[in-house]
């Protein structure tokens, strides 16, 4: 095995390596770009609500208009935000060991500090003017000087704080430590440790009570509240609770403390007594819970999708309001007259007008990013993202790409496939859902079909019969759609445990490949595509469904296991198994690179991506790049294959080396890629940033280089220059059988002997395969303009 180059510099920290995409596309709009929001702070003084995530920005939202004013990219996943009035100031934690500092008047970042490993969680002290940062891999505290934003201290504690919060003078500010059933408590004033507390399994939020001068303390795995007594910092009660205490407000006009119980309700616990005095349902996992004493209710968010308004003077539910999916964070404004909600699977922060608990306004921070196809005949990307309840479609013009618009498509699923001929797409399937036909010409939605099953598995296109085929897991079924009239043709169903999962079309022999996951002995069942009908079971060493990938080249597929590792190569000419590799690290994605006739293998677990190529068996070649990879992609007119990881790397084919990387992150499994040919652009899914890179390649021509560099393994190919292709009569060969094929062995036209117009087909490498006496012969091209 031969390890390649790798960025290590740093820990791969990207610094001074990452290069810098051309155009940067936010989505769903230029002030966008956050997904996942979980973190809410109010600035008080300038009016705006900080709204921060799994994204590496935040977003300002303003009070009065209720709309964003402002992005301020941070760098990375932030896991805290601490708004301070007092110096018009954001405190951000970020995943990245940093504390950011925003100004809140220009909405930049004014500085960046170092912290410990993994800060979790800021708090600002007013009356020592200091920011706390809580670290929790580093098990200790970053005591960080509001004023001249410079780090003063650290504290090193026995477990990683995940809270605070400071008695009534600020001298000391207590922190929850999880692991270890602990509280702290920290001298403000001398940045030391006082003492430690016991305090029950996970404590997971801190609040003050200033009419008893006592702490309270949510322990999440020993259900119950404890009681902390300031002048003594010791337990002197605890309550215990329904069920598991997440989160915890206060209600200081009745000295009232309410808790967030994971399962199905808020408990009241009256604070003079210490004793629960009210128990109220609020459904299904209660995530956040936030007092408002202008409209004297109690806010709780559930994973429900509902944000629960209860009347604070009666402990009754009021009114449930339906908000986006996974609401996790709360905050109000400084006249309490509005309240928000951050939902972090819907990627949307819901305003409510407090005075009539009814939602006043949406606001949308970043999409999920699922796939790219590019449109060839409309030149148009399209991007299915998900962003509130539904899903989407984002039009982006190939030209300028600049965002146009957005189609509502329902059912939908991270499935898709495209056919280039009906320049259609095709999305969803599986699930009892919906599979629906997108008609790019018109960009309107041309059809929707009901497709039976549970557990959607995959979809895909037979662009020469212009079939859709669906399959659907453990409902054990492979759906076939007309592609033309958009109707249902038949539906197979394979008895259990059969479950059709990953699939490939094979254009060369018009065989759909599908592959079986879990029966003993596994297989990939060969169904005819032309006649619906299977033709060979081919027993392969892949059990859990994972990618598969045809080689025109050798008309070989490669069928990995996305689970055990093994890549098995099936002979398509005989339909044939013919043995396996080991990919390390559970492969994820697969690409062919046709001119160099090797196959790229993308890990989730590994850190390798993995090089196959040559006559079997393969040579076996690594390039180290990073865990977690989500997809990999090859494109035929610069030669250069994308890896998707925690970054996005390119990496030289003929070399197998490591050219230049985009700082973006893909997640696991899901497609990442699409290429505009007309401007050999490569589009690159940021899916944590919200966004889309394009990214300018650089037009291969250099093939005899390529294939000296990559030890002879490319075939004989030539360089096609203007808009003709020139055949010459072979003796031996049947040119009326020659046909042109694009990457995937499509035949995009027939060839005859003398000139050949390719003026109309799209640049990049391509085929001719000629009818021999005895065989086929296979000859590479590559179309330039």
């Amino acid at each position: 095995m031969r390890t390649v180059s790798a960025l290590l510099a740093l820990g791969l920290c990207l610094s001074a390596f990452a290069g810098q995409p051309e155009k940067v596309v936010y989505l769903p709009d230029s002030l966008g770009g956050l997904v996942g929001p979980s973190c809410l702070s109010f600035g008080g003084s300038n009016g705006l609500l900080y709204v921060a995530g799994d994204g590496p920005s935040v977003i300002a939202v303003s009070e009065s208009t209720r709309e964003k004013v402002a992005r301020i990219d941070v760098g990375s996943r932030v896991n805290g935000i601490c708004c301070v009035a007092a110096v018009n100031k954001i405190y951000v934690a970020l995943a990245a060991d940093t504390v950011v500092v925003i100004d809140g008047a220009s909405n930049t970042v004014s500085a960046r500090l170092p912290a410990g490993n993994e800060p979790v969680a800021v708090f600002y002290d007013s009356f020592v003017g200091r920011v706390y940062c809580g670290n929790s891999r580093s098990d200790n505290v970053t005591v960080i000087d509001a004023v001249r934003d410079s780090v003063l201290a650290t504290i090193s504690l026995t477990d990683g704080p995940v809270a605070f919060c400071c008695d009534s003078t600020g001298a000391k500010v207590y922190c929850a430590l999880p692991d270890r059933g602990r509280v702290a408590v920290l001298d403000a004033y001398a940045d030391t440790l006082l003492r430690t507390l016991s305090v029950g399994s996970e404590p997971t939020a801190l609040l003050f009570s200033p009419q008893q001068n006592r702490v309270y303390c949510a322990s999440r795995g020993s259900r119950r509240v404890s009681v902390i007594s300031v002048p003594t910092d010791s337990v002197v009660a605890t309550v215990t609770t329904a069920s598991h205490p997440r989160a915890l407000a206060y209600d200081p006009g009745r000295d009232r403390l309410y808790v967030a119980c994971e399962n199905h309700e808020v408990t009241v616990i009256d604070c003079s007594a210490d004793t629960a005095c009210a128990h109220v349902a609020v459904d299904y996992k209660p995530w956040d819970v936030l007092y408002n004493g202008t409209s004297d209710r109690v806010y709780c968010a559930n994973y429900r999708s509902e944000l629960v308004a209860i009347d604070a003077a009666a402990d009754t539910l009021v009114r449930a309001l339906t908000v986006a999916s996974q609401p996790c964070a709360l905050a109000a404004n400084a006249d309490g007259n509005e309240v928000y909600c951050a939902s972090a699977a819907g990627n949307v922060l819901t305003i409510v007008d407090a005075s009539q608990d009814t939602v006043a306004a949406t606001v949308v921070t970043g999409c999920d990013l699922d796939f790219a196809v590019f449109s060839e005949r409309s030149g148009k990307l399209y991007v299915g993202c998900r962003f509130g309840a539904g899903g989407h479609l984002a039009l982006v013009d190939g030209t300028s790409n600049e965002l146009q618009r957005f189609i509502d498509v329902a059912g939908y699923s991270i499935n898709m496939c495209y056919d280039s001929a009906l320049d259609k797409i095709y999305i969803g399937g599986g699930g009892d859902s919906v599979l629906t036909a997108i008609d790019c010409t018109r960009d309107t939605i041309a059809a929707t079909l009901a497709v039976p099953g549970m557990y959607s598995g995959s979809i895909c296109i037979n662009p020469d019969d212009h079939k859709v085929y669906s399959t659907t897991g453990q409902g054990g079924t492979l759906t076939i759609v007309d592609a033309v009239a958009d109707t249902l043709i038949t539906t197979i169903q394979y008895p259990s445990p059969y479950e059709p999962w990953e699939m490939c079309y094979n254009s060369a022999n018009n065989l759909l490949y599908v592959h079986m996951e879990w029966p003993v002995p596994c297989g990939v069942y060969a169904i005819d595509g032309r006649g619906d009908s299977t033709v060979a079971v081919i027993q392969t060493q892949a059990y859990a469904g994972g990618p598969m990938v045809i080689n025109p080249v050798e008309n070989m597929l490669y069928d990995g296991d996305g689970m055990n590792g093994d890549v098995s190569w099936i002979d398509c000419k005989r339909n044939q198994y013919l043995g396996a590799m080991y990919a390390a690290g559970q492969p994820i994605a697969m690409c062919c690179d046709t001119l160099d006739d090797r196959i790229f293998v993308a890990t989730l677990q590994g850190p390798y991506v993995w090089v196959f190529g040559g006559p079997l068996p393969p040579a076996v070649d690594s390039i180290l790049i990073e865990h977690s990879m989500g997809d990999i992609f090859y494109n035929p007119l610069s030669n250069r294959v994308y890896c998707a990881a925690r970054n996005i790397y390119a990496i030289d084919a003929a070399t197998e080396s490591v050219v230049d990387s985009f700082q973006a992150r893909t997640f696991s499994g899901e497609p990442a890629f699409a290429l505009n040919r007309r401007t050999n652009h490569v589009y690159a899914l940021d899916v944590s940033g919200s966004r889309l890179l394009v990214i300018a390649d650089t037009l291969f021509t250099g093939l005899q280089d390529a294939r000296r560099a990559s030890g002879g393994r490319a075939r004989l190919s030539q360089t096609i220059i203007g808009n003709v292709l020139f055949l010459p009569e072979v003796p031996g060969c049947m040119p009326e059988a020659a046909g042109l094929l694009d990457i995937s062995g499509r035949k995009v036209m027939d060839l005859c002997s003398g000139d050949n117009d390719v003026r109309h087909l799209v640049p990049g490498v391509c085929f001719i395969r000629e009818a021999q006496a005895q065989a086929q012969a296979v000859r590479k091209v590559v179309i330039t303009r």
